[in-house]
């Protein structure tokens, strides 16, 4: 492929250069196939092999609870699950919550946090207007930091249809929350699988500025990698380059950022499959 500009080609052959002192990794159609929920075998094998003293983080719109499986599967899959525990970092909510491991306690310790609104704007308020505008069909399920508006279970097994109601809906929930004038206190996100409603001073890129001070290491020294940054997209701030070195495994902007994954052919690399390849690459694995 060619880049998309001649800063962005720059931007690619600085990056691969880098020396990267942590990674952090959006799941859904990153570690995971698209629509799948299990990580391949072969990526958990790889990120074993990334070198210990560097911190891996998961970076996800999915709460605590649920990743809490994620990093027993990870860890779990290694020969030594404990040490491998100590590296991983929890970035939940799409940013609107950071967890590090504590090995006294055995257990994550936040380290911050982006409340919800709730003076301005309940969640069950906002939920029931949802509910009003976009129909009784729509799933909302509220969290600490989170509103998700998900789908009927039908859709879930085509993934075009899945994709095209989610953005579809996705828009509309912007614009139901313009003209409440709530747009200066929440975000609008779309994961390609449903929708993420979160407080302004959340974000997956915030979190990776908020890692990088607590590991004290620059921003562009941590490796970011996610599916979707298009705008609206639930990676949009987190591979936009004002956080981090931003990789693409999904599609490639008309701009310098998220940079593309290449392989010896030229060839961008999507999904799983362009995670292992950039980390063996930047890692020499």
């Amino acid at each position: 492929m060619k880049f998309k500009t001649k800063e962005q080609e720059k931007a690619y052959e600085s990056a691969m250069k880098r020396d990267y002192k942590a990674a952090a990794f959006d799941v859904d159609g990153t570690l995971t196939e698209f629509g799948k929920f299990t990580i391949p075998d072969y990526v958990l094998e790889t990120l074993e092999k990334v070198p210990l003293d560097v911190p891996l983080a998961l970076c996800t719109g999915r709460p605590i609870d649920f990743i809490h499986g994620k990093m027993d599967k990870i860890c779990n899959a290694t020969r030594n699950p404990e040490e491998q525990r100590r590296r991983w970092w929890i970035l939940a909510e799409n940013g609107g919550a950071g967890y590090y491991y504590e090995p006294q306690s055995e257990g994550y310790v936040k380290f911050f946090e982006a409340p919800w609104p709730s003076e301005e704007i309940k969640m069950e308020v906002l939920e029931a207007h949802l509910k009003d505008k976009l129909g009784w069909k729509i799933q909302t399920i509220l969290r600490d930091h989170t509103v998700l508006v998900l789908y009927s279970k039908w859709m879930y097994l085509f993934p075009r249809v899945i994709k095209s109601t989610s953005l579809r809906n996705s828009r509309k929930i912007e614009r139901l929350l313009k003209k409440r004038g709530l747009d200066h206190l929440l975000s609008v996100q779309n994961s390609g699988l449903g929708t993420l409603i979160i407080p302004k001073t959340s974000g997956k890129g915030q979190a990776i500025q908020k890692m990088a001070r607590k590991l004290g290491i620059p921003m562009k020294s941590i490796l970011c990698l996610g599916d979707n940054p298009q705008r609206g997209g639930n990676d949009e701030d987190f591979l936009s380059g004002d956080y981090g070195t931003p990789f693409s495994v999904g599609p490639i902007l008309k701009k310098t950022y998220p940079l593309p994954v290449l392989n010896e052919a030229h060839v961008h690399m999507s999904g799983p499959k362009g995670v292992v390849y950039l980390l063996k690459k930047l890692f020499h694995i």
